[in-house]
Parts: C-alpha cells; sequence; structure tokens
C-alpha cells in the first residue's frame, strides 16, 4: 500500500505475514520521488511502525528553533545528529545544543529495523513547514522541503489503513 505522493512524501507498506499478534513487511519512505529504507526488509515490524505513527499523530512536538529550519542541511545534520550519536562522531564531537534533540528531531524509530543505516531528522519553522534532513549509512546528506503538517497527515492516513491489519493481528484500539 502506497500512502501519500511518491513524488513529495509518501510511506510505501507491504504486509507479508501475520505471525502470533506480529505483523511483518516491508516499510519505506518516498520522499521527492526517492526511497528511504531498506527495501529488502521484509521482516519490519509493522506493528511497530504503526503504533510510532500514531504516537507522531497524536502527541506532536515542538521541531522549531530559531535559525535551523533555513540552515545548511550538512550544518542541521551535525548539530541534530552528531550531539547525540555515537556513530556520527566522524563529524567530531558536537555538544547538544538544543533541549532533548533526539526526543524532538529523530524520527527514524518509525522505520523500525527498515531504518537501522537511516538516521531521518525532521525540523520546522515558525510557520510549520517541514524538512526532512537524513543520511542512509555513510552516504551523502539529503535534504527536502514539505508543506506545513505533510508528514503528520500522511502518517495519520497510514494509521487509519493499517488499523485493521493491526486488530485482526490482536491490538487493543483505544
Amino acid at each position: 500500500m502506497l500512502v501519500g505522493n511518491k513524488n513529495k512524501f509518501a510511506v510505501h507498506i507491504d504486509v507479508k505475514g501475520i505471525h502470533d499478534g506480529w505483523v511483518f513487511g516491508t516499510y519505506i519512505f518516498w520522499v521527492n520521488g526517492a526511497s528511504i529504507g531498506d527495501e529488502n526488509d521484509d521482516s519490519v515490524d509493522l506493528k511497530g511502525c504503526w503504533n510510532w505513527m500514531r504516537d507522531f499523530v497524536e502527541s506532536s512536538m515542538n521541531r522549531y528553533e530559531p535559525g535551523l529550519y533555513e540552515m545548511d542541511k550538512v550544518q542541521a545534520y551535525i548539530y541534530l545528529a552528531a550531539s547525540v550519536l555515537p556513530r556520527e562522531m566522524s563529524f567530531g564531537f558536537a555538544e547538544e545544543i538544543y533541549s532533548d534533540t533526539y526526543e524532538r528531531f529523530h524520527v527514524s524509530h518509525i522505520g523500525m529495523s527498515s531504518f537501522d543505516r537511516v538516521t531521518l531528522l525532521m525540523l520546522t519553522n515558525e510557520q510549520g513547514m517541514e524538512r526532512l534532513v537524513w543520511r542512509e549509512g555513510d552516504g551523502d546528506i539529503q535534504d527536502a522541503y514539505l508543506g506545513a503538517g505533510q508528514l503528520e497527515s500522511v502518517f495519520a492516513d497510514a494509521v487509519r489503513l493499517l488499523e485493521d491489519t493491526m486488530v485482526s493481528a490482536g491490538d487493543k484500539i483505544r
């Protein structure tokens, strides 16, 4: 199932199986026509992804800091990743500049194992416009600008579409 627009932002989910209450499959993002995540990982805990997306939609975080949205993608990445992720120390030691950096700006966990090699950051401007900054493995740092509430909208649609699958696997909807 594809939720959203591949040329802007979309979530692509393919349920491969349900076993003892666990739902497995593939889970990737599409941003400006490029995929993010491991397309070959067909054992992603989709129930976990579903819960993380639901939490993301229901528990909005303040992802705005003055000047961060406009910052060069490499500098923004260093500020938000090198200060809290040991594997990003190749950029050198960086002090945590913003409070609760990981909780506020890091969204890679939503993709569970498909995003093991991905560091994905989300930041916003004062008007709520969204910007993704990411890096897969040792690759180049990428970024993309999205509309206000675009991730929330796509995630909310994906949560609704996956709800029946999760209920049939034994999840109890609040």
